[in-house]
Parts: structure tokens; C-alpha cells; sequence
């Protein structure tokens, strides 16, 4: 089970594995993005979700508007799909 299945088309890797949780998305605009939850990540030891946005070379990239220089942490499951909505439509 994806951590949202409107975006599953768009899903590269799956490396979850109770209690841990990690999926990494990419769009046909090249952008992607890691989604975690574990106790390691912003939130995770409250079940919540840490973004970081994947340039379209597959790295880190703290410039893309989404992640606001940083990684996204503490975000809900509706937060997580609003930002991979504006991840995917970046033009």
C-alpha cells in the first residue's frame, strides 16, 4: 500500500518495512520527491511525514519553492499530498 494511491503511477521505490516507511516519487516534469516516516525523520516518532523534494538529477534540492531550503517535516497525509501536487505541476 502506497502512502497515497493518487500518486502510486508516479512511485520509483518502495523501501518500507514496519515500522519504517520511505517512498520516493517521480514526475514526467522531472522533479520527484522522498517520502519517510521513521523515528529518525521530522515527525516520525509522531507518525508524521518528512518531504524532501529530488531535483530532476535524482539529488536533494533545497531550491525547488516546496521545500523552502530545507526538508519538510511534521506533515500530515493531506499535507504530504499537497505537496506533491505542487512537486508534480512545477512547470
Amino acid at each position: 500500500m502506497t502512502l497515497l494511491s493518487q500518486y502510486q503511477e508516479y512511485q520509483t521505490n518502495n523501501l518500507s518495512e514496519p515500522p519504517n516507511e520511505a517512498y520516493r516519487y517521480k514526475f514526467p516534469n522531472g522533479w520527484g520527491a522522498s517520502v519517510v516516516c521513521n523515528r529518525y525523520s521530522y515527525g516520525g516518532e509522531r507518525g508524521l511525514w518528512e518531504l524532501a523534494v529530488l531535483g530532476q538529477d535524482g539529488d536533494l534540492n533545497y531550491v525547488h519553492p516546496v521545500s523552502e531550503g530545507d526538508v519538510r517535516g511534521y506533515q500530515t497525509d493531506a499535507d504530504i499530498a499537497e505537496l506533491l501536487k505542487q512537486i508534480k505541476e512545477t512547470p
